[in-house]
């Protein structure tokens, strides 16, 4: 991985043109992908946490719910 790191940019240098939305211009390829890695990886670690935060509150609602349903010995 360390390689292909090195070696991407240095052989990917050339210039692209992007146009989206109120985004124009010319941008480094290699900048370009590595910026929609980061975004690609922080949407996916928000939605898996915000999974992660719904799972824990539903596990403690059934822990609440099943601690009520067992009587105390």
């Amino acid at each position: 991985m360390l390689m292909i790191g090195i070696t991407f940019p240095y052989m990917n240098h050339q210039q692209v043109e992007l146009r989206y939305l109120w985004l124009s211009g010319e941008f480094n390829l290699s900048l370009l992908l590595l910026c929609v890695l980061i975004i690609g990886v922080v949407i996916g670690f928000i939605g898996n946490f915000w999974a992660l935060v719904k799972c824990r509150s539903k596990l403690s609602q059934s822990r609440r719910k099943t601690k009520n349903l067992v009587p105390n010995s």
